[in-house]
C-alpha cells in the first residue's frame, strides 16, 4: 500500500526513509574519501562534487518527504513511557530539521564563495548573492563542525532507538520500517 494505515507504513514513507538514509550516507562517504585526494585534483573534485550532489538530493527529498508525511496518517508508536515517546518527538523533529538545515549551510556556504552546485553534472544551482568568504568561512566551519556530525550523532541515536525495540523491547517497531516486511495483521 502506497499510503500509511493504522498499523503500517506505506512503501513511500519507507522509500522516502531509506532512500534519505544511503543519500546521507553516500554524501558522508564521498567527503571522507574527497579529503584523500590533493586539494584541486580531478578525483577530489569529482568527489566533492558527488557529496554536494547528495546533499542537494537530500535537500530535495526532505520538501517531498514532508510533504507527504503531513498529508499522511502516523503509525503510533510502542512506547514503554512517556519520557520515551517526548526524547522519540523530540529526536524525529531535530532529525526533519538538521536535514533541511545541514545541506542548506552548504548550499549557502558554496554561494558566497561564488560557486555553483552542481547537482551530478546534470545541471548547476547558480551562484545568486555576492561573494562573501568570511561568511562562506564561517558556514563551512558550522557545517563542518557542528551541524553535520550532529545530524550523524542523531542518526546513530535513531539507528540504536529501533534496535533498542526490537532487542530490548520486543516490540515491531524496526520491522514496521523494514522495506519489506509485510505487517501480518492487516
Amino acid at each position: 500500500m502506497i499510503g500509511n494505515t493504522e498499523n503500517s507504513w506505506g512503501w513511500l514513507a519507507k522509500l522516502f526513509h531509506w532512500l534519505m538514509f544511503v543519500v546521507i550516507v553516500g554524501a558522508y562517504v564521498a567527503v571522507n574519501v574527497q579529503e584523500s585526494f590533493e586539494k584541486g585534483s580531478v578525483e577530489g573534485d569529482w568527489w566533492m562534487m558527488l557529496h554536494k550532489s547528495f546533499g542537494l538530493t537530500v535537500f530535495m527529498l526532505i520538501w517531498l518527504r514532508l510533504g507527504w508525511r503531513i498529508g499522511q496518517r502516523t503509525v503510533p508508536e510502542n512506547f514503554s513511557g512517556y519520557g520515551m515517546a517526548k526524547l522519540a518527538s523530540i529526536g524525529h523533529a531535530l532529525l526533519y530539521l538538521l536535514m533541511i538545515i545541514v545541506p542548506l549551510s552548504a548550499l549557502l556556504m558554496s554561494q558566497f564563495a561564488g560557486r555553483p552546485v552542481s547537482w551530478f553534472g546534470i545541471f548547476d544551482v547558480p551562484v545568486w548573492v555576492a561573494e562573501n568568504e568570511s561568511l562562506a568561512e564561517q558556514l563551512h566551519e558550522l557545517h563542518g563542525d557542528f551541524l553535520a556530525p550532529v545530524l550523524f550523532v542523531l542518526i546513530i541515536l535513531h539507528i540504536l532507538g529501533g534496535l533498542w525495540h526490537h532487542f530490548v523491547d520486543r516490540d515491531d517497531v524496526l520491522k514496521r520500517m523494514l522495506p519489506f516486511w509485510r505487517n501480518r495483521e492487516l
